[in-house]
């Protein structure tokens, strides 16, 4: 009977000792299990990596688009500066408006038969103004202003070129007039009380006083002019 009782104590502790390795087992499996979850964590920092190298290659498209603008904009600057630059040397032509011209016998002039007048042009406008050309002349009686004669005929001896005004300067215009009294009587005689200028270009005109002697007769040319120059 005692070896009996004792049996049962030494499978009762067999027992309690399979019971304490399982659970220790199962300890050890749960530690294995939590492992796992690690690896999962170090799967998602890979991730998180993962997804800031898009973010990452994003930086450098926006630096590209930047500097795009950049370029842009100074594309744009140096074009108005460009726009700029031209309308500062632009100047406009001479008009009736912003010139007086005044006609003056030019000194020494007189030759056989005829004469020069300096038809000198002078800029009373607050900008700069281009003068190219001949101007338009004829002689205009005293009372009613109506043209005598034929108007001037261009001496080609001269090429025109641009003359360019500041307020203030001048340009002169050589007008040779024949003596009326070269054409006798087929000249018609008359008395003129200046010439009416219109200057290249316009249709506005302006009158410089000069007594003379004239011939109404049209086809009995008295007026030669030059281009404008300095």
């Amino acid at each position: 009977m005692g070896t009996t009782r004792h049996s049962a104590r030494r499978q009762v502790s067999g027992l309690a000792l399979v019971a304490t390795t399982g659970l220790a087992l199962a300890a050890c499996a749960g530690s294995g299990g939590s492992g796992t979850p690690g690896t999962t964590t170090s799967s998602s920092g890979s991730s998180s990596t993962s997804t800031t190298s898009p973010s990452s290659s994003t930086s450098p498209s926006a630096g590209s688009s930047t500097s795009a603008s950049s370029r842009s904009s100074g594309t744009s600057s140096g074009g108005t500066s460009s726009s700029t630059s031209g309308g500062a040397t632009a100047a406009h032509r001479c008009t009736a408006s912003t010139t007086t011209t005044k006609a003056v016998t030019q000194p020494g002039s007189g030759a056989a038969g005829s004469f020069v007048v300096e038809l000198v042009t002078r800029n009373t406008g607050r900008s700069a103004c281009d003068l190219q050309g001949y101007p338009g002349v004829s002689l205009t009686a005293p009372d009613t202003g109506a043209q005598i004669g034929a108007a001037a005929t261009r001496d080609l001896g001269q090429s025109p070129s641009r003359v360019r005004l500041a307020p203030g300067a001048s340009a002169t215009a050589l007008l040779r007039v024949a003596q009326a009294a070269n054409y006798g009587p087929r000249c018609h005689g008359a008395r003129a009380a200046g010439f009416r200028v219109y200057l290249p270009g316009e249709t506005a005109a302006q009158f410089a006083p000069f007594a003379v002697d004239a011939c109404s007769n049209t086809a009995t040319p008295l007026l030669s002019v030059r281009p404008f120059h300095r």
